[in-house]
């Protein structure tokens, strides 16, 4: 079958893909880095998982739309043409339409700063000439769509209609999601026994724009697992992001200011 062939070899293809690391204004950054409040989390029940595609399918989603809120600290490699660039990092997200992500150096000096809050996306790189506008010269590492689809989930992550079905070869629940015109948008490949996904692969026109690989999976909460180890690439642009994650919040109040895009 076509398709499962061009799927195996973008799985293949992600395989071969290795990882640069990368700090704004202190009041930002402090609330950035700040833990959350000593009150419990609010975690939802999650329904058991079974043992059809459909059922992993439903349960791995579940598990994700448990995490309304996260906060993590990470190290990060990024490689890019031969040249290699580690960085440490912040994430938080706010679904279903905020996060930011900062890479800095390890004195603090911030060289990616990408936030979105509800429809407007910002990406600044203030090493190398500012904010990212359309036509301005400034080269950024990552789509607006990558970022949407790795840490906002949801229609993100599964676009359009996706279907679950065993895989042909191998023990994975393949999804395949797949837009209204029927061009095929997103494969992921999930655990069959934990419900967790394995890799995941972005298309773009017929051609694969993005893949995503997460492995080392811990309990952090009830009912939830979070991958520590997690590797973004993007074959066309010969970028790879390795992250290892060193803690995770999850379902922490986070304030509205950390969402606002950079003025000036």
């Amino acid at each position: 079958m076509t398709l499962v062939a061009s799927t195996a070899g973008a799985r293949a293809a992600a395989r071969k893909l290795d990882p640069p690391k990368m700090g704004f204004a202190p009041a930002t950054i402090a609330l950035l880095l700040a833990a959350c409040s000593t009150a419990a989390p609010t975690l939802p029940a999650l329904p058991a998982c079974g043992e059809t595609p459909a059922e992993v399918l439903a349960c791995a989603r579940a598990r994700e739309d448990a995490v309304a809120s996260m906060r993590a600290r990470f190290k990060a490699t990024m490689q890019r043409d031969g040249e290699s660039n580690a960085t440490t990092g912040v994430l938080v997200v706010s679904k279903p339409d905020r996060f930011r992500l900062r890479l800095m150096l390890p004195f603090g000096l911030t060289v990616f700063d990408g936030v979105k809050n509800g429809t407007t996306l910002q990406m600044s790189l203030p090493l190398q000439g500012g904010t990212v506008q359309p036509g301005n010269g400034v080269p950024t590492p990552f789509l607006a769509a990558d970022l949407e689809e790795a840490f906002l989930r949801g229609s993100y992550a599964f676009p359009g209609t996706c279907e679950a079905a065993r895989e042909e070869e191998g023990d994975a629940v393949v999804v395949r999601c797949h837009d209204a015109d029927g061009a095929l948008r997103r494969v992921l490949h999930l655990d069959p026994t934990r419900a967790t996904i394995r890799d995941e692969i972005s298309y773009e026109a017929g051609a694969v724009r993005m893949t995503l690989r997460y492995d080392d999976y811990r309990p952090i909460a009830p009912g939830i697992v979070m991958p520590y180890s997690i590797r973004l690439g993007q074959p066309t642009r010969r970028i790879t992001l390795a992250i290892e994650i060193e803690r995770y919040e999850i379902n922490p109040s986070l304030p509205d200011a950390l969402f606002q895009p950079v003025t000036g």
